[in-house]
């Protein structure tokens, strides 16, 4: 069984689980509240050592999930490179002149199946700063988690997505919560972009069609980001996922804005968690919060 600590907004959440022929099977899972991002009583160092108290995960291996934002992404084309010390330079060097600061960051980079007719092939690249995984990797540390690999929220939905959605290629995952719109344009099972808007539900509580607009308006924008990508794929299914009470209410709403944007046969769905994501009879599903760290148990294929 494989251990997954994902840091979501305002709780730790503890997944034990393992990839099957099928999917996905969660054997275990935890969730810890937490306000602030480190030491007292209500902070995040509490709410992993509880984890790793309750679960029994001290001395374990834990593959550690971290949020997306202030995480930065890049798609960029090479030409064949074969040696890897050889590729990571050169990705490194791509990066470079686009973030002069690329240095204070740690990359990580995925080939992401395209190429260009002059035969380059195509990567998609994040980079999480290096201060924040300091942070992140002494307060594990000080909880006895061990932390062999660490990873993004946007990369494991983009896993998901890729299993649950297998037809569509090209797809928008829109992460809604109470306090926040988080949107991750997810081609062939890699993220190329993740958003994440300031919107609190509250604002609109009553109003689910003024809700609906807003969330297309910020889909049209990452439309238009996906006009200029290299490449002729067009965006197919946007996924609603999270924790607020109205997603099925909203639904017809936004495939009716959506309508209004294109491209032709762009349809809506919530995201399918149910037909590749099996939970134990001792650790049943919790609908309010949906597994979006569970994808961080799937290998690439």
């Amino acid at each position: 069984m494989k251990h997954i600590i994902s840091i979501e907004e305002g709780q730790a959440v503890y997944l034990g689980g393992k990839q099957t022929a099928q999917g996905v099977r969660i054997k275990r899972w935890a969730r810890v509240p937490f306000s602030g991002t480190g030491e007292g009583p209500e902070g995040l160092d509490a709410a992993l050592w509880e984890l790793a108290r309750s679960c029994r995960l001290g001395g374990k291996k834990a593959l550690i999930v971290l949020p997306s934002q202030g995480v930065l992404f890049r798609e960029l084309y090479l030409p064949p490179i074969k040696k890897e010390k050889q590729l990571k330079a050169s990705l490194l060097n791509e990066m470079l002149y686009y973030h002069s600061n690329i240095d204070e960051y740690t990359v990580t980079y995925l080939k992401n199946g395209h190429a260009t007719d002059a035969g380059q092939e195509g990567y998609f690249a994040y980079a999480l700063r290096n201060t924040a995984l300091e942070e992140i990797r002494q307060t594990l540390d000080k909880a006895k988690i061990r932390h062999p690999e660490i990873t993004i929220l946007a990369d494991s939905l983009a896993r998901l997505a890729a299993l649950c959605h297998p037809d569509d290629p090209l797809a928008l995952a829109v992460d809604l919560d109470e306090a926040y719109m988080e949107l991750c344009l997810i081609d062939r099972g890699c993220c190329v972009l993740s958003r994440r808007i300031g919107l609190r539900y509250e604002s609109f509580a009553g109003n689910l069609g003024v809700f609906a607009a807003e969330i297309a308006d910020q889909i049209g924008r990452i439309l238009q980001f996906q006009r200029t990508r290299a490449g002729e794929t067009p965006l197919s299914r946007v996924l609603l996922l999270g924790s607020i009470p109205d997603l099925d209410a909203l639904l017809p709403l936004l495939q009716a804005e959506l309508a209004t944007l294109g491209p032709a046969g762009l349809e809506c769905s919530l995201f399918d968690f149910e037909s590749k994501i099996a939970f134990s009879k001792k650790a049943p599903r919790d609908p309010a919060h949906p597994p979006k760290a569970a994808g961080a148990l799937l290998g690439r294929k």
